[in-house]
This record gives structure tokens, C-alpha cells and sequence, in this order.
């Protein structure tokens, strides 16, 4: 039986769960495990390989454990709560379902776009904050006006334009830090310490096996360091979207210092947010020059929630005082 994230919620797509591939993870964290325990046991290993294999042997049970608990929970699915009159949409888990009012909601769209001979369809919530939500996005039209047909009948929505691009919107600057209770945190932080532990043990035996230290040792170290410094910019930094006379400048801030810097122009910019099942919600400010994606892995539950992006959204599709 599948759960609601609400008693008063009526579903219109179901959450899913992948009970095959979290067993499969959850015996191969137990084989793992039990390795890891002969070898803590076998007297011919010598006391420093024993914890070396066991501390990297159990920070890789542990993310193994981490990844297969996603897996088997409920995540994604579309929601509408009549009585409390909001729309859920969801995430991770059902305690992570993302309500919105619907007196927040203009409508549902279907639009479709073509790029270098390719269509693109997508059905999308239009918000009164002037950006759009994407439930689906398709190659086939059929798919995408199914989705717009099934909203629209659950909700009561009605099927509308897609809003126009912002209008003179005003220059300034919004910060926005995600941090605790981001999406996929826990996952890429065990991952990234159980990989950097595998590759720092593999290191230690390049004397008795060097082609295997060679081979494995260099490139599992240097997926642990970088899955860890992004598990920590996450924690401990923050993002910066300026605007200035139609130029958008992105930047992630940490310690202080500027990184990762990304300009693009937009004088008419299109908002749009995404709601992934696993990796939570981001902003994207979609421009002639490419994407920039703000705030991602955000959730109701992360220190800087979704409705920091809403705030972003709302400051920016307003028209400037001075706008024709």
C-alpha cells in the first residue's frame, strides 16, 4: 500500500519506489560487510591493514546502506489536497512533498520548442510568481498534452499560455544557501569519504600490487575528494544571482572567496523550476546563452528552502520602476 502524504490528498501520480534495486544494493553492503569482517579477523593481516580495510570497508557499507534506503523509499508523485486546497508535489519522500497553494497556481500549459530540428514538449504549472513548473518534458507531444489533460480534469486548472518573458526586470543581487536538508547530502558525502578511503588503502599497498594501485587508486581518491568538496560547498557555502542591465551573473561563494562564475545575457529572461524526485529543487533562469541553475537539491525541509527560489523568482519577474 502506497503512502499519502496527507489523509485529505488525492493522488493523480502515484510515488514510485525501486524495491529490486535497493535489495540488490542493501546484499552487496552485506558482502561488502562480511569481507570486511574476515579480514578484521584474519591473523595474517597486520593490525595496520586491518583497520585500514576496515575503516574504508565500513564507510562503503555505510553509503551502500545510504543509497539502498533511497531506494526503497517512496519518492515523486503529484498530489491535490481539495480540502486544504494546495497541490503536492513529490519529492525524496513523502515527508518531503512540496506543497503548493493553489491560489498560487495561474494554470497548466503545454508548449513545445524546436532546436537544431528537434521538438521539444512540456506540460508545466504556470505560477503567479511569473515562473513555470516542469511536470514533464518529452520528445513526444502526446506524452506531454496527457500530463496537461490529467492535471487540468484532477485540479480543476485551467489550460493556459505560458507566461511571457520578464520585462525589464530589476537589477540587484539575491543570495541563497541551501545547506542543511539538501537533496542527495548524505548520499554524496558517504560516497565521497567511502571513495577517498578505498584510494588512500589502495595507495598503501603500491609496493605489493602496484599495477592495482596504478589502476584504481588515483581515480577512486580523486572522485572521493571532489563528491567531499561538493558535499561541503554545499554545507558551508552559498550562491549569488546578480543582475545588471541585462547581464545575469551566477557565482558560488565560499569562505569568502568567489567561485565557479558564469555571466550570461537576458534582457527578457524565462524562470522555470524543476522537482526532481531524487535531486530536490532548483531554479533555472533559461537565457539565449544557456541555463544557469540556482539553488539545487533544494526541499521544504533544507535551511534556505524552496521558497527562498520562489522569493528569487518573484524579485526578478517584477518590471523595474523605470521599465517601458
Amino acid at each position: 500500500m502506497q503512502p499519502s502524504p496527507a489523509r485529505s490528498a488525492q493522488v493523480i501520480v502515484p510515488p514510485y519506489r525501486s524495491i529490486g534495486l535497493g535489495v540488490g544494493t542493501a546484499l552487496i553492503a552485506c558482502a561488502v560487510g562480511a569481507i570486511v569482517l574476515m579480514l578484521s579477523i584474519d591473523p595474517r593481516v597486520s593490525p595496520v591493514a586491518r583497520v585500514s580495510a576496515g575503516t574504508a570497508g565500513l564507510a562503503l557499507v555505510v553509503a551502500l546502506l545510504v543509497g539502498a534506503r533511497a531506494l526503497m523509499s517512496y519518492r515523486g508523485g503529484l498530489f491535490v489536497d481539495p480540502h486544504g486546497a494546495r497541490l503536492g508535489i513529490g519529492l525524496m519522500s513523502p515527508a518531503r512533498t512540496w506543497w503548493l497553494p493553489m491560489d498560487s497556481i495561474r494554470g497548466i500549459s503545454s508548449t513545445h520548442v524546436v532546436r537544431d530540428g528537434d521538438a521539444t514538449f512540456t506540460a508545466a504549472l504556470e505560477l503567479s510568481c511569473g515562473a513555470a513548473l516542469v511536470l514533464a518534458e518529452t520528445s513526444e507531444r502526446e506524452v506531454a498534452d496527457e500530463v496537461t489533460r490529467l492535471v487540468a480534469d484532477q485540479t480543476g486548472l485551467p489550460e493556459i499560455s505560458p507566461a511571457p518573458p520578464s520585462s525589464g526586470p530589476p537589477s540587484g543581487e539575491q543570495r541563497v544557501a541551501i545547506r542543511r536538508g539538501a537533496a542527495l547530502q548524505p548520499l554524496v558525502a558517504s560516497f565521497g569519504l567511502a571513495s577517498a578511503l578505498l584510494g588512500g588503502v589502495l595507495l598503501t599497498v603500491a609496493e605489493s600490487s602496484p599495477i592495482l594501485a596504478i589502476l584504481f587508486a588515483p581515480g577512486l581518491a580523486l572522485l572521493g575528494l571532489v563528491l567531499l568538496l561538493a558535499a561541503l560547498a554545499k554545507r558551508i557555502g552559498h550562491e549569488e544571482l546578480t543582475h545588471r542591465g541585462g547581464l545575469w551573473t551566477h557565482r558560488w561563494r565560499i569562505l569568502g572567496r568567489a567561485l565557479l562564475t558564469r555571466t550570461v545575457a537576458a534582457p527578457h529572461p524565462r524562470w522555470r523550476f524543476r522537482a526532481e524526485p531524487v535531486r530536490g529543487v532548483c531554479l533555472e533562469l533559461v537565457t539565449p546563452d544557456g541555463t544557469l541553475v540556482i539553488g539545487s537539491g533544494a526541499t521544504p525541509a533544507s535551511r534556505d528552502s524552496i521558497e527562498a527560489l520562489l522569493e528569487i523568482a518573484r524579485a526578478y519577474s517584477a518590471p523595474s520602476p523605470d521599465a517601458s
